[in-house]
């Protein structure tokens, strides 16, 4: 915590913080995240006296593990430009560089409080129209490229799947998933499925809402700066059906994931109808990117997992990748693709 501030402290002129209001007279909480797949600890820093934090600091939990932290200081840099757009919700970034032997990404602190679980069953409308609204938005602004472009379909189909291959090979069941994933994706339409920005933990505790329902997102560093479309609807549709039915444990979590998606009474089906419409996606990607949407999800977390140098886990990461929500949901998914409601 010293050492934050000692940073701050010593570099405030050239870090510009005049203009982000940090005074002086500031002190640090530290969080340490226990999800198992979390690489960062996070100090809050505040005013002293204050309860909420004016700027956000992130440190690996291993020294020199920094790329996490690199890819969020570009995607942050990479929201530059649709800063007007959004306003206040999207972090500054401040610095990302070497201090006392550790990496420092510092960033501003985004107002709000987090979407919880019981905020969002209060509020459920609003906070799909809120979310809706600002996807949609941010699906108009960055799209640039299409599928089509070079390497992309390898990039951001194959290598997550076969990520997948290699971490679970020991178990023919798994294996089954990740083709039936795969031939799922039609091979004509590439060169006119577009490229957004992708968040890709798009649900709490990274959402944000203030006293005016205007959104904030945090925690940048799974972001694509060009990745595929409608994942992160999908994503956070999930987390409000967790919401809706007071989801904890993983089998709770599948339940609530079919009402909202399968079947003739698939609750959220209006919404994602509108989405995908509003955003232009042809209908013959919806079902192979929604299935994606969990795979991908699953990857992420056995990428966060493997040691450096390493290219598959050990059977206790396995075993509790197997017994994550979302590795239950891809499953549900590929087994009942047939009754999927989207459009």
């Amino acid at each position: 915590m010293n050492s934050v501030l000692t940073f701050l402290s010593q570099n405030t002129a050239r870090l510009g913080l005049d203009k982000y209001a940090v005074p002086a007279d500031l002190k640090c909480v530290v969080a340490t995240p226990r999800f198992k797949a979390s690489a960062h600890l996070i100090f809050f820093v505040l005013r002293s006296g204050a309860q909420s934090p004016v700027l956000i600091a992130k440190v690996p939990r291993i020294a020199g593990d920094n790329a996490r932290l690199d890819r969020e200081a570009f995607n942050l840099s990479q929201m530059d430009s649709f800063r007007p757009h959004f306003s206040d919700s999207v972090p500054d970034l401040v610095a990302n560089e070497d201090y006392a032997g550790h990496r420092l990404l510092i960033e501003t602190a985004v107002p709000g409080q987090t979407m919880r679980p019981g905020f969002v069953r209060k509020n459920l409308p609003t906070c799909i129209d809120t979310t809706f609204t600002w996807l949609a938005q941010l699906h108009k602004l960055s799209t640039r490229e299409t599928l089509a472009t070079r390497g992309k379909f390898d990039e951001l189909v194959q290598q997550p799947l076969g990520l997948l291959r290699k971490v679970l090979a020991d178990s023919e069941r798994d294996l089954d998933l990740i083709a039936r994933t795969e031939n799922l994706f039609p091979v004509d339409g590439r060169d006119k499925l577009p490229l957004v920005l992708h968040h890709g933990d798009f649900s709490s505790p990274n959402l944000l809402v203030n006293d005016t329902f205007q959104l904030g997102v945090v925690d940048w560093e799974l972001a694509q700066p060009q990745g595929l479309p409608l994942l992160d609807m999908f994503f956070v549709t999930s987390y409000f059906a967790f919401c809706r039915q007071q989801a904890a444990r993983a089998d709770d979590c599948t339940s609530a994931f079919r009402e909202a998606f399968f079947g003739k009474s698939a609750w959220a089906r209006p919404h994602t109808r509108a989405h995908i419409a509003e955003t232009q996606i042809p209908q013959a990607w919806a079902v192979p990117l929604f299935v994606l949407c969990w795979a991908g999800y699953v990857a992420g977390l056995a990428e966060r997992l493997l040691m450096p140098g390493a290219d598959t886990i050990g059977q206790n990461e396995r075993r509790w990748l197997r017994s994550n929500r979302y590795y239950q949901i891809w499953q549900y998914a590929v087994e009942h693709v047939d009754a999927l409601q989207l459009l």
